[in-house]
């Protein structure tokens, strides 16, 4: 009877894990997606944009405090793709180069989507 209380403990307490993980990426994932679509995303609204340097590289630095986490839930081959998209949407705001900044602009957003959209718990994840 022990053994089995002892486990159920145990299986509580890896589900309330799961869960908390499940949540914290949801939604940081969120955040990350929301500050990406607050940047431009046509060539008119670029020209047209101030302090486009300061508000990519805030997300640049949240994404960075999200990659001080995530390696440990996420593996890196999964990371590799949006860390790979924030420093090619950095790189593209300080040089202003139009078509680069939009096309990372748009990896980032799916990239980071596929992340939220991998880690959240449903009845198919489950299955």
């Amino acid at each position: 009877m022990k053994t089995f209380i002892a486990a159920l403990i145990i299986f509580a307490l890896l589900c309330a894990l799961v869960f908390c993980a499940s949540a914290f990426i949801k939604e940081r994932a969120h955040e990350l997606i929301s500050l990406a679509r607050a940047l431009p995303a046509t060539q008119e609204e670029l020209a047209s944009t101030e302090n486009l340097i300061s508000r990519t590289h805030e997300l640049a630095a949240l994404w960075a405090r999200s990659m001080a986490l995530f390696p440990y839930i996420i593996s890196y081959d999964m990371l590799d793709r949006a860390d790979d998209a924030a420093l090619s949407l950095c790189a593209a705001a300080e040089s202003n180069s139009t078509e680069e900044f939009i096309s990372a602009r748009l990896r980032f957003i799916d990239a980071v989507s596929r992340l939220a959209g991998l880690f959240a718990i449903s009845a198919a994840s489950i299955a």
